[in-house]
């Protein structure tokens, strides 16, 4: 079986901080299993139409992975989109043309086209028509007021759409028209880990509102007053944020505590940011891109650290027991949940060993034969 994906942001260092590393790892799980996996991809540029922004990368990345992974890539030429306020629509343009020429050179069994927000593109029922090859769309939320939208209608005349989410199937199943559609949430590496835990409380992400990151700084307010010695580190990136510098400098003159309160900013593995963590909050105000089945929630949970999230209808879908959940948007709830699990060690032990149960069903090994079960059946069809 010979596949083309089609997802944005595969490329260094984008890959390491965004929902796209989910969509990777799961084509890439495919390699190990006889399948001939192409990727294509626009280096340097984030796939945001409100933050379309150009940005330098890491061009020998491509080649140390397809050495190592198996996977082939085909990268959009990013430098013919140089006008600024057409450069969206242009680089939605040039990729279809992109997929067409890779379709003509390769003669793909199926196109998976990987997308956040459904809104955003039609490619899936444009390429199923034009080009006669089986079409396949991965979807993890949906944009507001989809059911009076006559170009829903369109969107899903497809293959297979594949929903990442069980929160999106109410949605679906509201809609008048008939939708074909699976159910394949976002996957993670397991391994042995040992975590030795400090009292470490870990926020990990953009410094954005519909990340929720100032209730994490709120909070610790609250939780230094009545627990000594707590650190808090926020594990961010200034990419694809222009006002970065002046966010940090508020929070530091906010709160006037560089010791216990820590930002570090750059590119960190999921080793750097999860082991020796004694809690992860997730602060998600916003069903927005990946943020089902958040990755950065499973890559802890994987590493056996306890969760406080937000109570996000999506995220709830977790049915973990080491996830505890506080009211979206209160920071006060939040330092109340944080600081009854950091006084309490043995429900924090015994969450942890309940992470580390539950994560093994979210295993890309596993996940990825249920992705070959969907190629196959759509194939078949």
């Amino acid at each position: 079986m010979r596949v083309l994906a089609c997802i944005s942001n595969v490329w260094y260092p984008a890959i390491k901080i965004s929902g796209a590393y989910a969509y990777y790892l799961q084509q890439k799980s495919l390699v190990n299993k006889g399948i001939e996996v192409h990727i294509l991809t626009a280096p340097g540029l984030w796939d945001d139409p409100k933050r379309w922004l150009s940005f330098s990368y890491d061009s020998s990345w491509f080649k140390k992975e397809e050495k190592s992974s198996g996977v082939k890539f085909h990268l959009v030429n990013t430098k013919l989109i140089s006008i600024k306020h057409f450069g969206y629509l242009f680089y939605k343009i040039l990729l279809l043309f992109n997929i067409i020429q890779l379709h003509k050179k390769y003669n793909f069994d199926l196109i998976h086209d990987y997308y956040s927000n459904s809104f955003l593109s039609v490619r899936g029922f444009i390429l199923s028509k034009l080009l006669n090859v089986k079409s396949v769309s991965t979807i993890c939320s949906l944009g507001k007021g989809f059911l009076n939208n006559p170009l829903w209608y369109i969107l899903f005349k497809q293959d297979k759409i594949i929903l990442s989410s069980k929160s999106l199937i109410d949605k679906l199943n509201n809609f008048k028209h008939k939708i074909n559609y699976d159910f394949l949430p976002f996957s993670v590496e397991i391994k042995k880990i040992k975590n030795y835990k400090q009292k470490k409380v870990v926020y990990v992400g953009p410094l954005l509102d519909r990340k929720g990151y100032i209730d994490f700084v709120k909070s610790y307010i609250l939780v230094k007053k009545k627990i000594k010695n707590v650190k808090f580190v926020m594990y961010t990136s200034r990419f694809n944020d222009k006002d970065y510098a002046k966010k940090v400098y508020q929070i530091k003159s906010f709160l006037g505590d560089d010791k216990n309160f820590i930002i570090k900013e750059g590119v960190f593995t999921k080793k750097e940011m999860f082991n020796n963590s004694l809690l992860y909050v997730h602060t998600q105000t916003e069903s927005h891109g990946t943020v089902s089945y958040p990755l950065t929630l499973l890559e802890a949970m994987s590493y056996g650290v306890p969760i406080i999230s937000t109570n996000l209808d999506e995220i709830k879908e977790i049915k973990s027991k080491g996830i505890l959940f506080f009211k979206k948007s209160d920071f006060v709830d939040l330092s109340k949940k944080i600081i009854f699990l950091l006084r309490d060690k043995k429900i924090i032990n015994k969450m942890s060993d309940d992470n580390l149960k539950f994560i093994k069903r979210f295993d890309v090994n596993k996940l990825s034969k249920n992705l070959i079960k969907i190629y196959n059946g759509v194939l078949n069809d």
